[in-house]
């Protein structure tokens, strides 16, 4: 590796010819002379007219002039027009000699060393901006340091030559930044494929052991690659390991370690390399798959995409396969409900439940699980419903869910997804101002969900934010927050604290203390629920962050900060801008928008008082 670090030698008095006649060879070159032929034909290349360019080419045959190449060189050397060409045929040679092999340490390559040599030596280009422009940390490769010391020694030649420079300073960059992204796809490919070969998950004496560190390091290389090309690099020992032996783990661990926008990525590598071995991995696995990417999609509100997936799954499931077929519409429904078309998906609904009535119990193992998947597509159709404001009825469908699950419940064996139907049943009577009845199906849930999976469950948290909101309307304000404390800390032992549902635990706490009049502790909890939000949905511009902007902007209002409310608000409008005015977000827009101009007339008053 030392060739490396050699300096270029530049002959400043010298012609070209005395130059080429005078070259003499680094250890790699085992010649101290070109012929005339060989100095003739390089001469012969117009190029060599800039000293640049010829300088270039000089330290090129010093350092990399092995003997038995020495003519293939000259005659590649000779066809070059310009500098950019020379710069690009160095370069590729380089990558070709030293393939840039990464490591966990993140040490730069044998390729970012010769950049910041080259760079900083011929263009004076400042070693800060370079450190920059290669995306080295402050504390890098000692190696890289010493190039960047060795390239500032030569640094004067370019001022010589300043006037005679074809290839500028912006050239360089956008040269160095395509090469810098190839080296560093290559690095990823590299390690991906590393990482690829080994089991990710392993069973040891019955329980499931992963290293959460080679999780993010994959989707790091997947997202940084792009789905497709990484699809190309995932082995049938890597997809077996993750869909067929450990899927149920993986979908969870994939779920506590990486945020949506990540996981869509890995997600739909797994897709689309699972659709090439179809017939290895089997029709489950690939089903599963695309039922999490769907609704991944459909929580970044990446609907078309979802949509895709959705009836992907719903082309490839066989008409008689009742279960998956029913899963699969509902699934689509689900989607078509968050964009407001709610017709369609109550149609997809009933539809999905016709074919549960239809079909013989047989070919679901039995009644329990025929009527458990029947008031789960109840309970989504009530959620349709309600959207469409149709309360009431929404309530009676979760009614009859209720129903359909306490008829297979053992005494003695509750049901953590009873809790659930009463958790729905609980959300609907609040709706309708039915307080007390709201309070008595969230307490029920609240008790159930904690007896079946205990008071650190993620579905426990959920039961105690949805009572908490309950609570608060009941007056009892310090039980309400207790409980959204309880709440966010069940999801943190669950998620880690940057979770999506810690987001939202946040933002109803900020609910509570702005209710409680501590505005600062209220504008604090906002914020921190805007944070994590969008470091989970990988950019601001997303509906659920607009929800926690409308919050804080109505608290600062209150405060009297119209300015600061003013420009949430406009954040706010933005968003729905950004993610498409459709029926969904038309009114929440319209509100936002509307407290935009108010607070911009109060800003206005207040110039025209002062």
């Amino acid at each position: 590796m030392g060739v490396l670090f050699c300096c270029f030698f530049f002959f400043k008095q010298k012609t070209a010819y005395e130059m080429l006649r005078s070259l003499v060879g680094s250890e790699m070159c085992i010649r101290d002379r070109l012929t005339q032929d060989q100095q003739a034909r390089l001469l012969a290349n117009p190029a060599t007219s800039n000293p640049l360019f010829l300088e270039l080419l000089v330290s090129e045959l010093v350092q990399f002039g092995p003997f038995e190449q020495l003519e293939r060189q000259i005659d590649e050397l000779s066809n070059l027009s310009d500098i950019r060409g020379l710069l690009l045929h160095i370069l590729k040679r380089l990558v070709s000699l030293f393939p840039p092999v990464g490591n966990r340490s993140g040490h730069a390559s044998p390729v970012f060393w010769f950049l910041a040599f080259l760079t900083v030596s011929k263009i004076g280009l400042r070693p800060e901006a370079l450190r920059e422009l290669l995306g080295l940390g402050s504390e890098g490769d000692g190696i890289v340091f010493l190039a960047l010391r060795s390239a500032l020694l030569s640094s004067g030649i370019a001022t010589e030559y300043s006037d005679m420079l074809v290839l500028k300073n912006s050239q360089v960059r956008e040269i160095i930044a395509e090469w810098c992204r190839d080296v560093k796809r290559h690095s990823h490919v590299t390690l991906l494929a590393h990482h690829a070969q080994r089991p990710i998950f392993s069973t040891v004496g019955g329980k499931v052991n992963y290293d959460e560190q080679r999780i993010v390091e994959l989707a790091h290389h997947i997202n940084t690659l792009g789905a497709e090309e990484a699809s190309q690099l995932l082995p049938c020992v890597l997809l077996d390991n993750l869909l067929l032996n450990h899927y149920s783990v993986m979908e969870r661990a994939f779920d506590i370690h990486l945020a949506p926008h990540r996981r869509i990525a890995v997600y739909t590598a797994l897709c689309l390399a699972g659709t090439q071995h179809r017939e290895d991995l089997g029709a489950k696995a690939l089903f599963n798959l695309r039922h999490v990417l769907a609704n991944d999609l459909r929580v970044m509100c990446k609907y078309e995409q979802a949509e895709r997936w959705s009836r992907e799954n719903l082309d490839a499931t066989s008409p008689d396969n009742h279960e998956e077929r029913s899963l699969c519409m509902s699934e689509l429904a689900n989607i078509l409900t968050d964009q407001a078309k709610y017709p369609q998906a109550a149609q997809l609904f009933e539809d999905a439940i016709d074919i549960l009535n239809r079909a013989p119990i047989e070919s679901f193992g039995s009644a329990a699980h025929r009527d458990t998947l029947h008031a789960r597509l109840l309970n989504n159709l009530s959620m349709c419903r309600h959207h469409q404001g149709q309360v009431k009825e929404s309530l009676m469908l979760r009614l009859s869910a209720l129903e359909l699950k306490t008829k297979h419940v053992l005494p003695g064996e509750p049901d953590p997804t009873l809790g659930l139907a009463y958790m729905n049943i609980g959300a609907s009577q609040e709706s309708l101002d039915m307080i007390g009845d709201a309070a008595a199906s969230l307490e029920r849930a609240v008790d159930l969900i904690g007896e079946t999976v205990g008071e650190r469950h993620p579905l426990f948290a959920s039961a105690l934010n949805n009572l908490g909101g309950v609570r608060f309307k009941q007056g009892l304000e310090l039980q309400a927050m207790d409980m959204y404390q309880r709440a966010q800390r069940a999801f943190e032992e669950a998620y880690g604290p940057r979770h999506i549902q810690v987001a939202a635990a946040m933002h109803n706490i900020g609910w509570a203390y702005n209710n409680m009049r501590q505005f600062d502790l209220s504008r604090e909890a906002y914020e921190m629920a805007i944070e994590i939000k969008a470091e989970n949905y990988g950019t601001r511009q997303h509906p659920d962050v607009a929800g926690s902007l409308t919050n804080l902007a109505g608290l600062l209002y209150e405060r009297g900060d119209f300015e600061a409310a003013q420009q949430a608000f406009r954040e706010e409008v933005e968003i729905y801008k950004a993610v498409g005015m459709d029926e969904s977000f038309l009114e929440a827009a319209s509100i936002a928008q509307k407290n935009y101009e108010v607070c911009s007339e109060k800003l206005s008053a207040m110039v025209a008082t002062s």
